[in-house]
């Protein structure tokens, strides 16, 4: 988390470059977190890397699920500059259509299809250096890390057998024995 907060940190001072390290090794200590893969595509776009970008905003949706779904402008817009015009509409579209109030984004989907439409690849690279910032940095404060929450906690949801269930009054009888255990052990330590 504080590997994550100084790369944040950084690319908000709009230093790409330092925020790299940083980023890097929020990865490596937490691969399974969204959020260090959608801010180090944020700084591999802003230092030129394309490809880069691309795959870590990938792979920021990928394991972030709907929690992430806010990279998408950003990978679309990574799409449109590395030429990928159609597909960063697609992505485009598909966020839209969950998301129509966001006028923000809407504007950046018409203006990717009017650049399709008229200079081709270079007017859609041009459109796209203008959003993806901006785009990245609203996806970032949507998605504020809690100084307090394990990173990612309730991106990993324990597997639930098909047609279990529970039987209250057992489980509601377990814990009340366990409550009584534990003041009995604690007591001891108090009366003294």
């Amino acid at each position: 988390m504080a590997l994550l907060s100084l790369g944040k940190a950084f690319l908000q001072e709009d230093k790409a470059a330092e925020a790299l390290p940083y980023l890097k090794r929020a990865v490596g200590a937490g691969p399974t977190s969204w959020r260090a893969y959608a801010f180090l595509a944020d700084a591999e776009l802003r230092q030129g890397s394309t490809d880069e970008a691309i795959q870590h905003a990938e792979r920021a949706l990928e394991l972030g699920h709907g929690q992430a779904e806010n990279v998408q402008p950003f990978l679309a817009g990574a799409l449109a500059r590395r030429g990928e015009k159609d597909r960063a509409i697609a992505v485009l579209q598909s966020y839209v259509k969950e998301h129509p109030a966001d006028a923000r984004v809407t504007k950046q989907l018409e203006n990717l299809k009017s650049a399709s439409i008229g200079n081709g690849i270079a007017e859609a690279q041009e459109t796209s250096e203008e959003i993806d910032d901006a785009a990245m940095v609203e996806a970032a404060s949507r998605t504020e890390i809690s100084n307090w929450l394990p990173p990612d906690i309730d991106e990993k949801v324990p597997a639930v057998e098909a047609g279990a269930n529970c039987k209250l009054d057992y489980v509601l009888r377990e814990t009340g024995k366990r409550i009584e255990e534990f003041v009995e052990t604690v007591d001891p330590l108090y009366s003294d």
